[in-house]
């Protein structure tokens, strides 16, 4: 109710600490110790300035698998589609957004513009959902999720600057930078405006991003 009341919703414990901490392990293999060792591949990752992405770990990796391609997920997305329906996955990937303290060459440091992810989303319907899980403790000053409250109901706003386009953004409510334990997670709708400030630590923030659509989507 509150995701679709809102635009977004947190999930305390959407997996467990002793599962995201599994998951960080591997994370950890996959983009090293301080999330900045893995370069983006061609026509894979997507090599921008607000995260180091790893897209697909759950073909690579099989403890990624279990949870993105996991029928408890698929379920929880059904759930969060409020309909009855066979549930696809859309993306899958590590987002590590690099601390400005770190002393790194990464330059995945800035902090995420405002938008909506249906921009990228070629489907005829409603039902998006967007799982951010938590692989570390994530605090204000490291760049955690923020939404503007309710955006959800505008509709599609455009590859625009959306504050500068639409200045009644302004007068809804934007969230303070959510703050998540290991396991926890947020979930947004494909229309929610949301973003994140810079990380502000010498700590990488660790992030795993899973996306589903509702299968009779065109």
């Amino acid at each position: 109710a509150h995701l679709w009341a809102h635009g977004w919703v947190k999930l305390h414990q959407l997996i467990s600490p002793d599962l995201a901490g599994r998951l960080l392990a591997r994370a950890k293999v996959h983009m090293g110790p301080g999330g900045d060792q893995h370069a983006a591949r061609h026509g894979t990752d997507t090599g921008n300035v607000f995260w180091n992405d790893r897209h697909n770990v759950a073909e690579d990796d099989e403890a990624f698998a279990a949870v993105c391609l996991g029928r408890r997920m698929g379920a929880n997305a059904q759930r969060l589609m409020r309909r009855a329906v066979g549930v696809l996955q859309t993306a899958n990937m590590l987002a590590v957004k690099i601390g400005t303290k770190q002393d790194s060459s990464c330059p995945s440091i800035a902090p995420t513009v405002f938008h909506q992810d249906a921009l990228d989303l070629p489907i005829d319907r409603n039902g998006y959902v967007s799982f951010w899980i938590a692989l570390d403790h994530i605090t204000r000053e490291m760049g955690g999720m923020r939404f503007v409250d309710r955006s959800n109901t505008l509709g599609m706003l455009g590859l625009v600057d959306l504050h500068e386009t639409y200045p009644e953004l302004r007068d809804m409510t934007l969230t303070d930078p959510v703050e998540l334990a290991p396991g926890d997670a947020t979930v947004h709708t494909m229309y929610t405006v949301h973003g994140t400030d810079a990380n502000e630590t010498a700590s990488p923030r660790w992030a795993l991003i899973v996306a589903y659509i509702p299968d009779d989507a065109m």
